[in-house]
């Protein structure tokens, strides 16, 4: 069976395509969002150490979320770190959004993970 690029990509993003369980990638934002919810610059090496310690399936499917959640990612001179935090958003529209994430998280896997 052929798939076209279109389609192989809706396949994926619906969960049933290549790649991590769509249950990761949930897992991965709300860790993502529990991490920068904050509001502040945090430095990629050092999240990428704490992804590691929390036991998250991998970068990649960090980097993904990051994607999905619109990280806002910088770097400020040629020598300097890569840093990402969050969009400028309310502090109730975060508190939501880690909300449906962890509940989804829930229903997903039957058990509350480690953000």
């Amino acid at each position: 069976m052929k798939l076209s690029a279109d389609e192989a990509l809706a396949a994926e993003q619906e969960g049933d395509g290549p790649g991590r369980p769509a249950v990761e990638r949930e897992e991965a934002k709300a860790w993502l969002l529990a991490q920068l919810g904050d509001q502040q610059e945090h430095v990629v090496d050092e999240l990428k150490k704490a992804a590691t310690a929390a036991g998250l399936c991998s970068w990649r499917t960090v980097r993904r979320a990051s994607t999905e959640l619109r990280v806002i990612k910088a770097k400020s001179g040629f020598s300097a770190k890569w840093t990402w935090r969050l969009p400028k958003l309310g502090r109730a529209h975060l508190a939501t959004k880690s909300e449906e994430l962890s509940n989804s998280t829930v229903l997903a896997t039957g058990q509350m993970g480690e953000i």
